[in-house]
C-alpha cells in the first residue's frame, strides 16, 4: 500500500497547522477547491455539488486522493476476493472498497454489509474525515444531532478547529465531499496550501476571452500569463480583478477555437508558486441565439426602415461570424444584413415597396443563422413616415490621449439618432434625395465660447455610417477647461463634456544650466537649455519648445549675442541656439532673457554668463596611442590633441591672443624626432604632408595649422634598420618683445623598430558586432553589399602582435594566407592579397579561423569570435568638417559645403562623402538605409531651395546672402554648417 496509516498518523502531526491552512482555504470557494484537488469526475460535465453521493463514489474519491494500491492503474487492480459480502468483484468500485477498507478508513455495518449505493450521510463523512487525518476520536463525546457512534469522531473535528456540517443526519453532498476531501489534502500536504498562489481553473468567457481564477491575490505587475493552444502561443492581454484573484486573457488577434488549451502563470519566484497552470478544452464559436434589440413593435414607412438584432454565441457575446452567414425575409422577400460597430445585426429594408398602407399594416420579420438554423422572428406594425425624435450620447473619443491639446485635435462623440417608434435613423435616411429627414434637425452648441473649438457639421456620418459629432481644436488655449456640447436632435438634446487642456501650451519658462564656456573670440554655436511647463505645471517636451516658438509663444533676447533661436532639429533639439557677439570683451557677460506674455500667462527670465579671456593652447594629450614597438616595414600613428585653459579641446586660433592683464602672446606647437633616427631609418609624416627624418628633425605648427596638429602623425619604419625614436611635442609662446619659449609639458610617445624575425604572439583583433546584411538586405543596398567579397559592409580582420614584454608590435601586414567561418550561415568571408573581409549573414554568434604567416615565415591558426546582430541599422554619430562655408555660386549639393559629412552607424561602419553628388558618395549610395534629410534656414529675405533628400541645391537667390544647412538622421542626430557669400 502507497500510504499507509502508519503514515496517514505521521501526517496528522502536522494538524495543529490546520486552523491556519483551514483559514487560507476560506479564500477558494468551493468549485475553486473542487479544480484544486483534480480528482473529481463530474456528471454530466458539471461538478453537480448539490447532489448526494453514495458510499462507493465516497471511498473512489478517499482512495484516489492517498492513491492507494491499484487505484487508476488497470494492471495493478488485483482484488480476489469481496471485500463485503454486497460488494461484487467486477464491480467499478470493488478496487477502491477495497482499498478503503484495508487502510482502516471505512469499516462496514455490523451485518457485514458495505452498501455501496446507499447515499453517504454528514456523520459518516466525518468518520471517514477523521480516519484520513489520523485523529483520535473523543471517547463518550456526546454532540447534539449526531448518532451515539458518531459523535467521538465529530467530535474530534471540533475540538481540531475543522468547520463542518452540522445537519449529522442528513445526506452528504457532494460539496460536503469537496471541502472534506480539501481539507485533508491540504493538512497532509498532498497538495499545497493556499499559502502559496495557484492555477485553480482557466475557461472561457468569450470568443477571445479566458478567464483564470487563482487561490489568492497575486502582485499584477510581476505576474505573467502564457496562453497556449496546443504547442501555439496565442498573443493576450491580460485584465485583473480589483481583487488580483482573477484575471481575463483577452486575445489579440486569434480566436478561440475547438482544441485543448494551456494556461501558465510565471513572473514571481519559484517557490510562491504551487500550482502554475490549468487546462481546459474549447469548441468552435456557435450561435446560440438571435435577438431583436430594437424595442419597438412599430416600423417608420421608410425608404430604410432599421432593425436591430442580436446574434449571440455561447458566451453570451454578438457573435464574430459576418453578417452574410445569416438570411433575413422581410415580408417574405430576401434582404440583406449588416453588421454595426457593436456587432449588432442590422437589417434595413425598403418598406414602402411592399405596398401596404401606412398605419394599418403587419410587416413580417424572420431571421436565421444558415448553418444551425437558429431562428426568431416578428411582426412590426407599420407607422407612419420617420421623424427624428430622439438622440443618446456614447463615451467622448479623443483623437490623442483624454483631452483636447494640440490644433486639429479632435473629441469625436458617438450619436444614436432614433425615430418617433425608437427605431435607429440611418445615414440614407438623411442624406437622400429628398431625405426623409432633414440634417439641419442635428445641431451642436459649444459653451462657454472658445473661437478654438468648432463643430465639424461636415462629418455628421463617419465612413461606417454611424452618427457623430466631431468637435475640433484650431488652436492652442491658454488654460484648461471643460466645455458642454450640447447635441440637439429634433425635440431632444444632450450634454455631454468635451475636456480641453493647455497641457502643450507654454505659461511658464526658464533657463536651464549652461554647461560650457564662453570665451572671447569664439565663433562656435553655444545653446543653453529652455525649460517651460503648461499651465498644469507639467513640463514640455523639447518638441512643445520647439511648438510653442513657432507659433511666437516665447520671445528671446540678449546682449553681447548674435543669432538667437531655437533649434528644430538633433541632439539641441529645444534648446536656445547662441553666438558670441564679435565685439564682446572677456570679463564682460552675456545677457539673455525669456518672456511670455499673453493674456493668461506673463513669465520672464534671465540669465547672465561671464565672458572668460581668450582661449590659448594650455596643454597636449594623446588621443590615440601608437606601438610601441614595429617591424621593420610597418608603420604606426599617434595622435595629439590641444586643450585650452578650460580643459576643451582646441583648433586653429587667432595669431594673437590677448589675457586678462593685456599682455599679447603668440603661440605655436613644436614637433621633434629624436633618438637614434640617423641609423634606424624611421620617419614621421604629418598631417601637412611634412617629414621627420635626419634632416628635418623638427616641425612649427603655426596657429592657423593648429587642427592640423590635431590629425595622426604616421610614424614609418624602413626594412632593414632598427633603432629607437621619439616624437615630442611642446606648445611654445612669445610676445612681440620675446622670443619663443616653451609654454607647456612636453608630451612625447617612442617607436622602436625591431629586427623582422623577433619573437612575437599573433591574435585576431575584436570585430566587435556586425550587421546580418546579407540575410536583411536593406533597401538600398546591392547585390555586391551581400558578399564579403566587396562589400562595403564587409569588416576588415586585423591582425595584431605583442612581443615576450606584451608590448604592441606594428606590423606591416596582416598577412593572412585563408579564412573560413565556423558556421557559414552566420557570417560570410573572404581572403585575398593578405587581407580577410567578414560580413554578417544571419543574427548569432560563431568563431572565424584565420591561417596567418608570421614574421617568421610559419603558418600559425588565429580565431576569433563573431557577433551578428539583426537590429537594423541606424545613425550612432553624424558630423561634418566644416561648420562655416561660402558660397560662390559653383557648389551644386551640401556636400560642397559640409566638406566631408561624416556618417558612422551603430556597427562601426563610417560613410565618409567625398565632398561631391555623385554615387561613389557612400551617403548617397545608401540614402534610402541612412535616411539622411537636410534642411534650410535662410537668415535673410533670400530664397534657398534644397531637395530634402538628396541634398542638391535648386535654388539660391542672389539676395540669399546667409543661410544654415542642416544634416539630420531619423533618430534625432543633426549637424549645421553656416553659409555666407
Amino acid at each position: 500500500m502507497k500510504k499507509s496509516l502508519s503514515l496517514l498518523l505521521a501526517f496528522a502531526l502536522v494538524f495543529s497547522m490546520f486552523s491556519s491552512l483551514a483559514l487560507a482555504a476560506d479564500e477558494l470557494t468551493t468549485e475553486q477547491k473542487y479544480d484544486a484537488v483534480g480528482i473529481f469526475a463530474g456528471i454530466n460535465g458539471e461538478r453537480a455539488l448539490d447532489q448526494p453521493m453514495t458510499r462507493a463514489q465516497a471511498a473512489r474519491v478517499t482512495a484516489l486522493l492517498l492513491n492507494l494500491d491499484g487505484i487508476g492503474d488497470p494492471d495493478t487492480k488485483v482484488v480476489t476476493e469481496k471485500p463485503f459480502t454486497d460488494v461484487e468483484l467486477g464491480t467499478w468500485y470493488v478496487e477502491e472498497i477495497a482499498a478503503v477498507k484495508e487502510a482502516g478508513l471505512f469499516v462496514g455495518k455490523p451485518d457485514g454489509s458495505f452498501g455501496p449505493n446507499d447515499n453517504i450521510t454528514i456523520q459518516e463523512l466525518a468518520v471517514v474525515l477523521v480516519n484520513i487525518l489520523g485523529l483520535e476520536p473523543v471517547e463518550g463525546a456526546e454532540v447534539e444531532g449526531a448518532a451515539a457512534w458518531a459523535a467521538p469522531y465529530v467530535k474530534a473535528l471540533q475540538d481540531n478547529g475543522v468547520d463542518f456540517p452540522t445537519n449529522y443526519t442528513d445526506n452528504a453532498l457532494r460539496r460536503d465531499l469537496v471541502e472534506a476531501t480539501y481539507t485533508a489534502a491540504v493538512t497532509l500536504g498532498l497538495i499545497e496550501s493556499a499559502d502559496k498562489v495557484s492555477v485553480v481553473s482557466a475557461n472561457p468567457v468569450g470568443i477571445q476571452k479566458v478567464e483564470v481564477k487563482l487561490n489568492k491575490a497575486v502582485d499584477s505587475s510581476k505576474a505573467k500569463f502564457e496562453l497556449k493552444r496546443g504547442n501555439a502561443v496565442l498573443e493576450t492581454e491580460a485584465k485583473f480583478s480589483d481583487d488580483k484573484k482573477t484575471v481575463v486573457l483577452e486575445l489579440t488577434t486569434a480566436k478561440i477555437s475547438a482544441g485543448d488549451y494551456t494556461v501558465t502563470l510565471s513572473g514571481l519566484e519559484e517557490d510562491e508558486i504551487a500550482n502554475a497552470s490549468a487546462t481546459f478544452t474549447a469548441e468552435d464559436e456557435k450561435v446560440a441565439s438571435i435577438e431583436f434589440i430594437t424595442a419597438s413593435d412599430t416600423i417608420a414607412y421608410s425608404e430604410y426602415a432599421t432593425v436591430k438584432l442580436a446574434a449571440l454565441n455561447q458566451y453570451g457575446e454578438p457573435v464574430s461570424i459576418g453578417a452574410g452567414n445569416f438570411t433575413a425575409f422581410v415580408n417574405g422577400q430576401n434582404e440583406n444584413l449588416k453588421k454595426d460597430g457593436e456587432g449588432n445585426l442590422v437589417l434595413t429594408f425598403d418598406v414602402t415597396a411592399f405596398n401596404l398602407v401606412q398605419g394599418n399594416s403587419i410587416v413580417p420579420v424572420q431571421v436565421y443563422h444558415n448553418d444551425t438554423r437558429v431562428s426568431v422572428q416578428k411582426n412590426f406594425n407599420l407607422g407612419v413616415v420617420p421623424m427624428l425624435s430622439k438622440v443618446e450620447v456614447g463615451e467622448v473619443k479623443y483623437s490623442n490621449g483624454s483631452s483636447l491639446s494640440a490644433a486639429d485635435e479632435t473629441a469625436t462623440i458617438p450619436l444614436y439618432l432614433y425615430d418617433q417608434y425608437g427605431n435607429p435613423v440611418v445615414q440614407e435616411q438623411m442624406e437622400g434625395t429628398p431625405p426623409e429627414i432633414s440634417p439641419s434637425l442635428v445641431n451642436v452648441m459649444i459653451s462657454p465660447y472658445s473661437p478654438n473649438l468648432e463643430w465639424d457639421d461636415d462629418q455628421l456620418w463617419d465612413n461606417d455610417g454611424n452618427a457623430q459629432a466631431v468637435v475640433k481644436l484650431t488652436g492652442k488655449e491658454d488654460k484648461s477647461t471643460d466645455y458642454n456640447v450640447t447635441v440637439y436632435a429634433g425635440s431632444d438634446n444632450k450634454v455631454v463634456k468635451v475636456s480641453v487642456s493647455a497641457g502643450k501650451l507654454a505659461n511658464k519658462v526658464e533657463f536651464g544650466t549652461f554647461n560650457g564656456v564662453i570665451a572671447e573670440g569664439d565663433t562656435k554655436d553655444f545653446y543653453i537649455p529652455i525649460i517651460a511647463y503648461d499651465a498644469n505645471g507639467n513640463e514640455l517636451s523639447a518638441q512643445d519648445i520647439v511648438d510653442n516658438d513657432k507659433a511666437d509663444r516665447f520671445t528671446f533676447s540678449g546682449s553681447n549675442v548674435t543669432n538667437l533661436e531655437i533649434v528644430e532639429f538633433g541632439e539641441h533639439k529645444g534648446k536656445l541656439k547662441f553666438n558670441l557677439d564679435s565685439d564682446a570683451k572677456a570679463r564682460s557677460s552675456v545677457y539673455l532673457t525669456a518672456l511670455i506674455a499673453s493674456a493668461n500667462a506673463n513669465s520672464y527670465v534671465q540669465t547672465t554668463i561671464p565672458v572668460q579671456e581668450q582661449r590659448y593652447p594650455d596643454r597636449i594629450v594623446v588621443k590615440d596611442e601608437p606601438a610601441a614597438k614595429a617591424i621593420l616595414g610597418a608603420s604606426t600613428k599617434v595622435k595629439f590633441q590641444l586643450k585650452d585653459q578650460y580643459g576643451e579641446d582646441l583648433g586653429n586660433i587667432p595669431a594673437t591672443v590677448t589675457t586678462a592683464n593685456g599682455q599679447t602672446y603668440s603661440y605655436q606647437v613644436k614637433v621633434e624626432v629624436s633618438g637614434d633616427t640617423a641609423t634606424s631609418g624611421i620617419t614621421a609624416k604629418d598631417n601637412l604632408s611634412r617629414v621627420y627624418d635626419d634632416t628635418n628633425k623638427s616641425r612649427l605648427f603655426n596657429n592657423s595649422q593648429f587642427d592640423n596638429f590635431n590629425e595622426e602623425i604616421t610614424i614609418n619604419t624602413t626594412d632593414g634598420s632598427t633603432g629607437k625614436v621619439t616624437l615630442k611635442a611642446v606648445i611654445q609662446r612669445k610676445t612681440d618683445k620675446t622670443n619663443w619659449v616653451d609654454f607647456s609639458t612636453t608630451v612625447s610617445r617612442s617607436v622602436e623598430a625591431i629586427k623582422s624575425d623577433a619573437d612575437l604572439t599573433f591574435e585576431l583583433a575584436s570585430l566587435g558586432t556586425i550587421y546580418a546584411m546579407i540575410d536583411k538586405k536593406p533597401e538600398g543596398t546591392t547585390a555586391t553589399d551581400h558578399s564579403a567579397n566587396g562589400s562595403f559592409f564587409a569588416k576588415e580582420l586585423e591582425v595584431t602582435a605583442k612581443d615576450s614584454s606584451g608590448s604592441k608590435v606594428a606590423i606591416p601586414t596582416n598577412r593572412i594566407a585563408s579564412i573560413v567561418a565556423e558556421n557559414p550561415s552566420i557570417v560570410d568571408v573572404h581572403a585575398d592579397n593578405e587581407t580577410a573581409f567578414v560580413l554578417g549573414n544571419k543574427a548569432g554568434e560563431t568563431t572565424v579561423t584565420a591561417v596567418v604567416y608570421t614574421n617568421k615565415g610559419v603558418h600559425v591558426t588565429l580565431t576569433s569570435k563573431v557577433t551578428v546582430s539583426d537590429q537594423p541599422i541606424y545613425v550612432a554619430e553624424l558630423k561634418a568638417d566644416n561648420a562655416t562655408a561660402t558660397y560662390n555660386g559653383s557648389q551644386d549639393s551640401v556636400f560642397d559645403f559640409f566638406n566631408h559629412l561624416i556618417v558612422k552607424d551603430q556597427y562601426g561602419v563610417e560613410y565618409k562623402s567625398n565632398g561631391e553628388y555623385n554615387n561613389t558618395n557612400p551617403i548617397v549610395k545608401y540614402q534610402k538605409l541612412l535616411g539622411i534629410r537636410y534642411s534650410v534656414t535662410s537668415k535673410n529675405a533670400g530664397v534657398v531651395d534644397i531637395d530634402p533628400v538628396t541634398g542638391q541645391i535648386k535654388t539660391i537667390s542672389a539676395d540669399a546672402q546667409e543661410f544654415v544647412i542642416t544634416a539630420t538622421s531619423p533618430n534625432g542626430k543633426s549637424v549645421s554648417v553656416l553659409v555666407t557669400r
